[in-house]
């Protein structure tokens, strides 16, 4: 069983929000169905079908190298939205042809395969981290049957390649967004841990992306509700876990104070309860 996820990634607070969860059709799963469709035939009608109820400031559509498919880029390109994702190893890339050409005959296009070994061609792009070396060049991918710009990233140990659909997008912005991507994880760990995700018993459909939808919607209340609590300029620092401890210490001091008859307002302004509405709370 898989679901697709399309979330919106707020840059100001470094946190993703879950906006549409639905269930991939299992028998997409390896080859196309009896309409001819294939998995990203409905990754693509997933994006369309929300992509009214995604922010006016959305520009970009980041994904993993996966979406890297012709149908899948021009779709999203269709949408409106410029791509950002990781191309394969085995992308087949050339240079473009920038020299002089014949008066006469078909103009040349290309200057030859790309190399991903040998980035001799590519424009280097100082960073302020000092164990990556970055790469950029505008090049024709084939398989895409389009022009990107291309980002090679080498490390110690490995290299990745990056591309985007907008070829004015800077080299390390594109690094930044696509290293945004990884926030959608969060999603995943505090649905599973904190809201249920895993726990619905039920094989309908219509029943299953609702108790999907509702586990998300309950981690983006969350986070909404704790974004009053961030005190500094720093990306607030976000659990689960320790806003349902918080809600769940309130509620239990609530109790002691109604079974008690104790005034709540004498008791909240006293320094000490603070301390206990936090009381194994791991983040404050």
């Amino acid at each position: 069983m898989e679901l697709s996820l399309i979330a919106v990634l707020d840059s100001r607070t470094a946190a993703a929000f879950a906006l549409s969860a639905a269930q991939t059709p299992p028998n997409l799963a390896r080859k196309k169905d009896e309409a001819g469709k294939t998995r990203i035939d409905f990754y693509l009608e997933h994006l369309r079908q929300t992509a009214a109820s995604l922010p006016k400031s959305a520009r970009y559509g980041i994904f993993d190298g996966f979406y890297a498919k012709q149908k899948f880029v021009s779709g999203v390109c269709q949408l409106g939205f410029q791509l950002i994702c990781r191309l394969r190893c085995d992308a087949h890339l050339k240079y473009l042809y920038t020299g002089a050409q014949k008066r006469r005959g078909a103009k040349r296009k290309y200057d030859g395969k790309v190399q991903l070994s040998d980035l001799s061609r590519f424009a280097s792009v100082p960073t302020t981290d000092g164990e990556l070396a970055l790469f950029t060049q505008v090049l024709w991918s084939v398989s895409l049957k389009r022009r990107v710009r291309v980002v090679v990233i080498k490390a110690k140990k490995r290299t990745v390649s990056l591309f985007s659909t907008d070829l004015e997008l800077a080299a390390t912005e594109i690094v930044r967004l696509y290293r945004s991507r990884f926030w959608i994880e969060f999603l995943f760990r505090d649905a599973k841990q904190s809201a249920g995700l895993n726990d619905c018993q039920a094989r309908d459909k219509k029943a299953l992306e609702f108790h999907w939808n509702a586990s998300f919607a309950c981690v983006n209340l969350a986070r909404v509700v704790a974004l009053p609590e961030k005190t500094s300029n720093q990306p607030a620092v976000f659990s689960m876990k320790s806003l349902k401890q918080r809600f769940f210490n309130e509620r239990l001091l609530k109790m002691f104070i109604s079974k008690l008859g104790l005034k709540q307002t004498t008791i909240k302004y006293q320094e000490h309860y603070e301390n206990l509405r936090n009381y194994a709370v791991i983040s404050t």
